[in-house]
This record gives C-alpha cells, structure tokens and sequence, in this order.
C-alpha cells in the first residue's frame, strides 16, 4: 500500500550522531540528538489525524515502507491484513515514540560524555616511544597508531580507544615530542603529547 503524507519527520539517530529535519514544503532547523536506533516518523495529514492511519512500530524490514525500528504512519488494513499478522509491526503511541526517543538522546549523551572522559585522560599520560637512533639523531622505523596504542594500553588498559578510531600521526625521524590526534566519537576527538626517546 502505497503511503501518502504532506510532510515526513525523519529523526535519524546514531551512536554518534542524529539529526531532525521535516521534508517538505516547509523546512525547520536540524538539532542533534543521539542514539543507536532510528526512528522514522511519517508525518500524519493536517489536522490530530486520519481515521484510516495508524502509527506503527515496524519489527521487521518492509519493502517500500521502512526498515526495523522505524516508526511509520500505514492504512488500518495494510496493518491489519499484512503486517500484524506477520509479526512485523506493533501500534505504537505518541507518548511510547517519545520515550524512545528522550532514552536514545540520554544513552547518546552517555557514550559522549564517556569520550570526553577518555580524551581527557588521553592527554595527562605520559606516553613515550623508545627508538634506536642513527646518524643525524635519526631514528629507525616509523612510528604508527598500533605502536602508540599498545603503549596507552600498558598506560592505562581501561581506556576505550582502538586502532578502528580515526588517527592522525604525523611522520616521525627524529626524537622530540610530536601531537597525535584521535577521532574518539563524531564529536569528540583529542590531540595529545607522544615523546620519542633514544633507546639506550
């Protein structure tokens, strides 16, 4: 069944990063949110309502119509023809959408402020990197993410920081202190201190 709406409020939400727009029309400012789920509202028509719509919660992948954990607005028979008895949506309240919605946003929140917590212990380690030198105070071999993450490691285990994060390590040939830069959330990333030392 084919869904006709005047306007469609998408609330995208990912552990990183989400964002509500309306499509249509009338456009309104994107805010952030946060979560891992996503919910897909169809706008309903003018008005409280359609007495033929209903609000669904889909369970399921639906061709056409939405994937799992999106909450769209369907006929009351495509619902109760199709749908319900394959067990691939639920009605779902206003009141019940915006309960996800404010639990996704808080755990959102958490995971973020988790990243600050991690950047700002990232930068009071003293993480150093011994190297053999050569002439010209040069050192041998390059210094690489994986190198300065098996050090944090031994530093400080507890750390959620991973070689799948974005990195940015400058190239390296001689002693000194360079900055390092790690993405650790969409909206969170920390440049901290890597000393390379002489290895006596």
């Amino acid at each position: 069944a084919s869904l006709r709406v005047a306007a469609v409020l998408l609330v995208s939400l990912s552990a990183a990063d989400a964002f509500l727009t309306l499509r249509g029309p009338t456009a309104v400012p994107s805010r952030t949110l946060a979560s891992r789920c996503t919910f897909e509202m169809m706008a309903k028509k003018s008005g409280v309502g359609s007495a033929d719509k209903l609000q669904v919660l889909l369970k399921g992948d639906v061709a056409e119509i939405g994937k799992a954990n999106t909450v769209v607005m369907v006929n009351k028979g495509y619902f109760n023809n199709f749908l319900a008895p394959k067990a691939l949506a639920s009605i779902i309240s206003d009141e019940a959408v915006a309960v996800r919605v404010a639990e996704a946003a808080e755990e959102a929140r958490v995971i973020k402020q988790a990243a600050m917590d991690t950047a700002e212990a990232l930068k009071l380690l003293k993480i150093a990197l011994k190297r053999k030198v050569g002439g010209g105070n040069k050192i041998f071999g390059s210094v690489t993410n994986k190198q300065i993450l098996d050090e944090i490691k031994l530093l400080s285990p507890g750390l959620a920081v991973s070689a799948k994060q974005k990195w940015d390590v400058p190239d390296v040939s001689g002693l000194g202190s360079i900055t390092v830069n790690v993405q650790l959330h969409p909206e969170v990333s920390v440049a901290f201190n890597v000393d390379i030392v002489e290895q006596k």
